[in-house]
């Protein structure tokens, strides 16, 4: 029993820092943890584990700490005391007992990140308040970031351009790019504004006070956490709602575009494919298309091996651009660079030839789609797609999934996957399930590099992407 008993002790441990890698990504919200849990089952969330390694950070080596503290207390009944019942207990509950031990420690240590994130944001307030700078809002449930670099790039021809750093649009993440970047000389500073709840979107427009905002579009990203669309739309309109009377709203014409021009306020820019106000046309077929934008009195034209999909993202940023004053002439100038530095941010050549488009960021239906379609333009003889699957769909996951495979069931490409969501819906033999990263590399390493290409869709291992990208 004793022998037992220490084997799960040492089990125990080793899952330890699993737990607390999960909470990590998952920014320590106990909501997310508990939609992922629901999402991929009780049983493979506690049974099925990989073992991980969470970041160096303060906060995770003091959730390690309590976590000991809690397991001396507990193992003391079991080899001090030799309660054996309990021991039993213990035994069969083994990947139990490290999970809400980092649970409870979290929820702990849930106060000292409450006292730093208010320390932070009211650093932001006091130096947003001495500042004259223009803020700019970006929300939306895809494209959010694309967006801001690419008004980031457009505005900087002409005026003096801060920006939040990197994917950092949580408050506390806003704050913190305030305190760091806002100078006094800033003309203009574009935030990123991300949200899982209702209210979270307010919180950061409350101390920013954005005069121009853009909703990049509605999907159904982060659905489990959200509740409904509908909470979902409501959430993105608190950036809507929080613009003064005199600005003016970007808003993608697409889902929630009538909710969103029946709450403004201000005025409204709609921006999109067809009959907007600001819209991207495809004006020749071929390879490398050529599309025309229009806005007021203004056109641009540009070729682009892209679709349109991965180019909306453009239109907000030419037309809030144009409004405050940049130059057709300007935007004209550096939109091929802006295009090409789209195309590299998604599509790479590794040491071996094989072409990569790399989404592995961040993932959604709408953009998961994109993908297939700028797949279908690479000549090459193997198109391939791998993905962990979506997450936080909640109750829409089958409905995208299916919309998914049939976008795929149309194109000659092959899909690995670990969801095993997606073998249950294919009904063809396109779509094929792997136990795991290793297994992904293997196939991918039996193709001929230089007739393939590749699509990462989704989160996988830095090990794995590091091996992947720079494959030699």
């Amino acid at each position: 029993m004793i022998f037992i008993i220490i084997l799960s002790i040492v089990y125990s441990v080793l899952l330890l820092p699993y737990f607390v890698y999960i909470f990590q990504i998952k920014e320590y919200r106990i909501d997310r943890v508990r939609a992922i849990m629901k999402e991929i089952g009780y049983f493979r969330f506690f049974f099925n584990i990989s073992f991980k390694l969470p970041a160096i950070t303060f906060r995770n080596v003091l959730v390690c700490f309590i976590s000991f503290l809690i397991y001396m207390y507990i193992y003391r009944e079991v080899l001090i005391i030799r309660n054996w019942p309990f021991s039993l207990l213990i035994v069969i509950f083994t990947p139990f007992i490290p999970f809400f031990s980092v649970l409870y420690s979290v929820k702990l240590t849930d106060i000292i990140a409450y006292i730093k994130r208010r320390r932070v944001i009211l650093q932001a307030i006091q130096k947003r308040g001495g500042s004259k700078t223009v803020f700019i809002g970006i929300t939306g449930s895809f494209g959010k970031t694309t967006t801001k670099e690419l008004l980031f790039t457009l505005l900087s021809t002409s005026f003096s351009v801060k920006k939040t750093d990197k994917n950092m649009n949580t408050d506390v993440g806003v704050a913190l790019s305030i305190v760091q970047n806002l100078k006094s000389n800033t003309q203009y500073f574009i935030t990123e504004m991300g949200a899982y709840k209702r209210g979270e979107i307010k919180t950061i427009c409350d101390f920013v006070n954005p005069t121009y905002g853009i909703i990049t579009g509605i999907g159904n990203q982060h659905l489990a956490l959200f509740g409904s669309l509908n909470n979902i739309i409501t959430t993105k309109a608190e950036l809507l709602n929080s613009l003064p009377v005199n600005g003016i709203a970007y808003i993608n014409k697409t889902k929630g575009f009538e909710n969103f021009q029946k709450q403004a306020r201000c005025h409204i820019v709609s921006f999109g494919t067809d009959d907007s106000n600001i819209e991207i046309r495809k004006v020749s077929e071929a390879l490398n298309p050529r599309y025309e934008i229009r806005y007021k009195k203004n056109r641009v034209t540009f070729n682009s091996p892209l679709p349109e999909q991965f180019l909306l993202n453009l239109l907000p940023a030419i037309a809030l651009s144009i409004d405050l004053g940049v130059s057709q002439e300007k935007i004209s100038h550096i939109l091929p660079d802006l295009i090409q530095n789209l195309l590299n941010q998604f599509v790479k050549v590794n040491k071996q030839g094989i072409k990569i488009i790399d989404s592995s960021y961040n993932v959604n239906v709408e953009g998961f789609i994109g993908i297939i379609e700028l797949m279908k333009s690479f000549e090459r003889k193997n198109n391939i797609i791998i993905s962990k699957g979506i997450i936080e769909l909640g109750e829409e996951k089958e409905n995208s999934y299916n919309k998914i495979i049939s976008k795929l069931n149309d194109s000659k490409m092959t899909f690995f996957t670990t969801d095993p969501l997606f073998n249950k819906l294919k009904n063809k033999n396109n779509i094929i399930l792997l136990d795991d990263e290793n297994q992904i590399f293997s196939r991918i390493n039996s193709y001929q590099p230089s007739e393939t290409s590749l699509s990462i869709v989704g989160r996988f291992s830095q090990k794995f992407m590091k091996k992947l990208l720079n494959n030699n």
